[in-house]
């Protein structure tokens, strides 16, 4: 990494003991091996990242932002709206993993321009409304409320809840609403005079047919830091979700995200319109990360950029061979799947490939079930690709 900077920008071994705290951080965002090194990066990375020189780059950003380690954090919430907002403008089901969004912002725009790019985006971020939340949905409670000694606990069990602590808290916790059907539970916490949001994280112990809550998070207003005080409160709800006579509680806390699949598709599409919204500065920038990337958004007449889904289950491979980039494909409702109501087929030549995938599917699907002319063709192929990101297919209106 240091390598990458020119001389003049180099730390002394003062200078970088001094900033290394943070580095787990920093590397945790542009990406890490299984082990947990870091990869290796163009050294445009990290010479954009420390564009100042490391000392002035870490003592502005300190000055700035002041405790580095939860503002590095939240640069993964901020990167995850810019995936999101990218996966909108390309037409894909998903934008660019984090780590790659992360390295191209670093190389254009530098660690401080990240963390005031992330810092604008908490602070003026849209909330989704209320309507958009799916209605009449509630978690089942690992815990519920706990009150004592001027204490409050709070389960937060509905988008709403989650969305009134995000609004009130002004962070993020209004958009966990995936996360909290995966499992994980999120917790309002008042004490003291201070308030704070708590993010517990389940972990399956086979070994014991259990789960274990640990808290991943706690947060005050503004994303700050809590006092010692709120932090023992939330130890002690973290010991309470995990007693034993709440064993049956944690389980069905997981079981639900079967039950409430429906509800966390509806989420991740509402969840994503509103992460379509970047302030205008942020907009003007996301272009250099573009060029960096080498990404070119398609053109309004396209509708879908991305992979046939379930392409491993069908008859690509037995056709792989003769499929060709530029390929014309049928797109075929089935307005009777059981899976999926809004399902487009794909065919080439007569044999299945697979399917459009969701939530993509939906726009499309609803303009042929109005009798829209659109066409489908084999965007790029690759033999040596996992079965599900080997063939890109586009979508468009028709000429």
């Amino acid at each position: 990494m240091l390598d990458a900077l020119p001389a003049n920008l180099r730390p002394t071994l003062a200078e970088f003991e001094r900033w290394r705290v943070y580095l787990p951080n920093y590397f945790a965002l542009i990406g890490e091996d299984e082990d947990g090194d870091p990869l290796p990066l163009p050294a445009s990375v990290h010479r954009g990242a420390f564009r100042l020189g490391w000392r002035a780059t870490w003592e502005k950003a300190a000055r700035r932002f002041g405790n580095l380690h939860p503002a590095l954090a939240d640069c993964d919430d901020f990167l995850t709206a810019v995936r999101d907002h990218l996966a909108v403008r390309m037409k894909r089901r998903r934008g660019p993993r984090i780590e790659r969004l992360a390295q191209a912002w670093l190389a254009r725009h530098g660690l401080l321009g990240l963390l005031a790019a992330s810092e604008r985006w908490h602070r003026l971020r849209p909330h989704i409304a209320p309507s958009l939340v799916p209605p009449g949905f509630a978690l089942p409670a690992v815990l519920g409320a706990f009150e004592g000694d001027g204490c409050l606990a709070r389960e937060l069990l509905t988008p709403q809840a989650l969305a009134e602590e995000g609004e009130a808290m002004r962070h993020c916790v209004g958009g966990y609403w995936a996360q909290c059907v995966a499992g994980e539970r999120i917790f309002s916490l008042a004490a003291f005079g201070e308030r704070a949001t708590a993010q517990y994280h389940p972990h399956v112990k086979p070994d014991t047919d259990d789960t274990v809550y640990r808290l991943v998070q706690l947060r005050g207003p503004f994303n700050g830091e809590v006092s010692p005080r709120i932090e023992t409160l939330a130890r002690e709800i973290e010991a309470r979700i995990n007693a034993p006579e709440r064993r049956a509680q944690r389980w069905a806390a997981l079981e639900a995200r079967g039950r409430l699949e429906v509800a966390e598709l509806e989420w991740r599409q509402a969840r994503q319109q509103a992460a379509a919204w970047l302030d205008a500065k942020t907009r003007s920038q996301l272009e250099a990360v573009l060029e960096w990337l080498e990404l070119t958004p398609p053109c309004p007449e396209v509708l879908l950029c991305d992979f046939i889904a379930g392409y491993q289950y069908h008859d690509g491979a037995a056709v792989e061979e003769g499929l060709r980039v530029g390929d014309a494909l049928s797109l075929v409702r089935e307005p009777d799947n059981p899976h999926d109501r809004l399902a487009v087929r794909l065919d080439w030549q007569g044999h299945k490939l697979g399917y459009l995938p969701r939530p993509r599917n939906a726009e499309i699907a609803l303009a042929l079930d109005a009798g829209e002319k659109l066409t489908a063709r084999i965007r790029r192929i690759d033999a040596e690709a996992d079965p599900w990101e080997r063939v890109e297919v586009v979508v468009q209106t028709a000429p």
